[in-house]
């Protein structure tokens, strides 16, 4: 067993790297659309500790509804998604579940750029407080 364990960790720090070549910044969130393997969730996380953003998101093209996108967002617990994203999400007329740190939507693939720019703009207007990282609260001696 520790051995399977330690072959999917291994496989995992490849996607992830490749993951986080390919990933898209705004100003508030990073995502990646299609991502060409691995677990949606976990891509989300991995995305969002690597941008320093405040939330990660992956989104899907359905095969099966071509005119649909499935988004997965991830936060850093600093803003409740339940209470700002599905507001965002019906204006699209989409579709949105979840708790405060953990959602997923769906919405016409025609109206994400327009999601995107919403989303972003909504985050910058809420004036988040980051809290403070490990290098702010003890400071490195040279």
């Amino acid at each position: 067993m520790a051995e399977g364990a330690l072959k999917i960790s291994r496989r995992e720090k490849i996607i992830r790297k490749k993951i986080i070549t390919l990933y898209k910044k705004r100003e508030n969130f990073a995502y990646i659309i299609n991502p060409p393997f691995g677990s949606r969730s976990k891509i989300a996380y991995w995305i969002l500790g690597h941008s320093g953003r405040y939330l990660g998101l992956t989104i899907r093209n359905l095969k099966s509804k071509p005119n649909l996108v499935d988004i997965t967002i991830r936060g850093r617990n600093l803003v409740n998604l339940k209470i700002i994203i599905p507001p965002i999400v019906q204006k699209f007329d989409g579709t949105a579940g979840g708790h405060s740190n953990a959602l997923g939507c769906r919405l016409l693939k025609n109206k994400l750029d327009q999601f995107l720019d919403l989303l972003d703009i909504k985050l910058s207007n809420l004036e988040i407080i980051s809290p403070p990282t490990i290098k702010d609260l003890i400071p490195l001696v040279n």
